[in-house]
């Protein structure tokens, strides 16, 4: 058996079991269980700038504002 590390994050303000927030030059996205809201998720947007000026944050609830979370550049 093995175990494998998971990006643990707190996001605040986000109602909803799955998060995802791209951002392109064209602009920001965010969806939350798939539906597209208005709005910004900053923490994601720190995660997301870790990584480039365009990428892609995934994230799953794991308990109140703990979030596993998985940013890609673009």
């Amino acid at each position: 058996m093995a175990a494998s590390r998971i990006a643990v994050a707190v996001v605040p303000d986000v109602l909803g079991d799955e998060v995802e927030l791209t951002s392109t030059r064209d602009g920001k996205v965010l969806r939350v269980d798939g539906v597209t809201r208005l709005g910004s998720a900053r923490a994601l947007e720190r995660i997301g700038e870790a990584v480039g000026t365009e990428y892609v944050v995934r994230g799953s609830r794991l308990d109140g504002d703990l979030w596993e979370v998985d940013a890609s550049a673009l």
